[in-house]
């Protein structure tokens, strides 16, 4: 096996010559997308890593340089949804191998560091038989969607859904719109509506983050405008009257929809918007062939009103050299925020730092 250190051209140059099918490359990880993304994250070189065996590729992992060259992200760390580390069928282990091993001989870097590490899969357990540091780091939640949804939720659920349905008609014509690759013009306009609601839904709170920055709305409006037309995110906005309620903006992996953008006005709030919402974009999903929403990280009261199912992210940290220490010291280090979360001390430090935050 050869696996080959490349530039962002030449590593998007090889990944658009790839058959069709041949990696499983998420949104983030498509080839017209990462130099969207490399715009608004220029520092560290760029190591696009391409793993091939007889002329094919067999793995391929979009990398930056960050801490002096000293560490080793992909470039698509907190945007995508899980890690960006595509790897043909049976070959995880090999790829593996070879892609630490070069990375060990060819950087100096001390460690690769993984976040969003789907537990479970193959891949998984290959990066586990490495000297790796991993903790637990999401929740995410999941239901099935089939074309007998509604048969499925049961009588009482049905009649809690109508009820929230009329009473959040009182307060005008409740309509649901899919923005996607049928009607891409709508976007430009219905992003505006969606980030300004988001931004009054999050003011002043942690979670904002997502699109604090202009840079950062910036930024997904661009991958919005390449993903939406070629079928690989969808915009879903419910409407009370003209007035925006709800919006799930989220990405398309195969036959599943992925929810990672969300928020809703809470003038609305006593009738359950979010929960009219995801009834409504659920058959619309179903109705079109998709087989899972996803709800994303975090496990929240809402996602499990829905979901019965979850499955879990890790964060691994790969040591590349340094020994014991070097990995003791990186993998507690790289991963405090993980460890916070799953331990409750984030959820009790937050509302301290949201009153210390300027305004």
């Amino acid at each position: 096996m050869r696996v080959r250190l490349l530039d962002l051209p030449d590593y998007a140059r090889a990944l658009a010559g790839l058959p069709e099918g041949a990696l499983d490359l998420g949104p983030c990880a498509l080839p017209e997308a990462l130099p969207v993304i490399r715009r608004h994250r220029p520092a560290g070189r760029f190591l696009g890593v391409l793993a091939e065996s007889g002329g094919a590729v067999v793995g391929a992992l979009p990398l930056v340089e960050t801490a002096g060259g000293r560490l080793l992200r992909p470039l698509t760390a907190g945007l995508a949804c899980q890690l960006d580390l595509a790897v043909a069928p049976g070959w995880e282990a090999r790829v593996v191998r070879a892609l630490v091993a070069t990375l060990r001989d060819d950087t100096r870097a001390w460690a690769l560091d993984l976040p969003d590490l789907r537990r479970g899969t193959a891949l998984h357990d290959a990066l586990l038989r490495r000297r790796t540091w991993n903790v637990a780091a999401h929740v995410c939640p999941w239901m099935p969607l089939a074309p007998d949804l509604d048969r499925a939720l049961g009588r009482k659920r049905r009649h809690e859904l109508r009820r929230k349905a009329r009473r959040l008609a009182e307060h005008g014509e409740v309509r649901h719109l899919v923005v996607d690759a049928e009607r891409p013009e709508r976007l430009p306009e219905m992003l505006d509506r969606a980030f300004a609601l988001h931004a009054r839904r999050h003011a002043g709170r942690m979670s904002a983050a997502a699109l604090a920055r202009p840079g950062d709305r910036a930024r997904l409006r661009a991958l919005m405008a390449l993903w939406v037309p070629r079928g690989r995110a969808l915009l879903s906005l419910l409407f009370v009257g003209d007035r925006l309620a709800t919006f799930f903006l989220g990405a398309v992996r195969g036959a599943t929809f992925v929810a990672v953008l969300t928020a809703f006005d809470e003038a609305f709030a006593a009738a359950g918007p979010s929960h009219v919402h995801i009834h409504r974009l659920a058959r619309h999903l179903a109705d079109r062939g998709f087989a899972a929403l996803d709800f994303s990280k975090g496990a929240f009261a809402y996602k499990r009103r829905w979901a019965r199912e979850a499955y879990h992210l890790d964060h691994a940290v790969v040591a590349l050299r340094g020994g014991t220490v070097a990995e003791l010291a990186a993998g507690p280090a790289l991963t405090l925020r993980d460890i916070g979360r799953t331990t409750g001390l984030n959820a009790r430090l937050r509302p301290v730092v949201e009153r210390l935050r300027p305004r």
